[in-house]
């Protein structure tokens, strides 16, 4: 699918990635919202009105600034490509003011309020194991 660079916000053009489009009729998009996961979403929350899909791709130097999004009720995020953890790319969330590391594995979904949580991730770094690492994670924001 095409890539387009992409900053964090309009207001917040300091750092850019990669994101792409991921069709709500698509298989990767049933793979990270699959029938199960929304059964429990919605016993536990409300039923989901709406969806959003994309994926982020980072590379060296890349990554997230601290924030919180603008918009969406949950969003549901599951890696597709991870780095070696000496590369970096981690996802921090934030509770009170006090950082702490996601620890995900491909494949893993991890679900959580983007609105009310801060969140980053660290800057993706080159090692001597691994110089180009990248990082690819899929996003699906729900709207009840």
């Amino acid at each position: 699918m095409k890539k387009r660079r992409t900053p964090l916000s309009d207001q917040d053009q300091s750092v850019w990635w990669d994101e792409i489009k991921v069709l709500a009729s698509s298989k990767i998009a049933g793979i990270i919202l699959d029938d199960g996961c929304r059964m429990q979403i919605e016993s536990e929350y409300a039923q989901i009105q709406k969806t959003v899909y994309w994926a982020n791709s980072y590379k060296v130097g890349e990554f997230i600034p601290k924030h919180r999004d603008s918009e969406g009720d949950l969003q549901l995020i599951m890696p597709l490509i991870l780095p070696e953890k000496d590369n970096g790319g981690n996802l921090l969330i934030y509770k009170k003011d006090k950082s702490e590391v996601v620890e995900l594995i491909s494949g893993q979904k991890f679900l959580f309020d983007a609105t009310k949580t801060f969140h980053e991730t660290t800057k993706l770094v080159s090692t001597s194991l691994s110089q180009n690492p990248i990082r690819v994670v899929c996003i699906c924001r729900i709207f009840f």
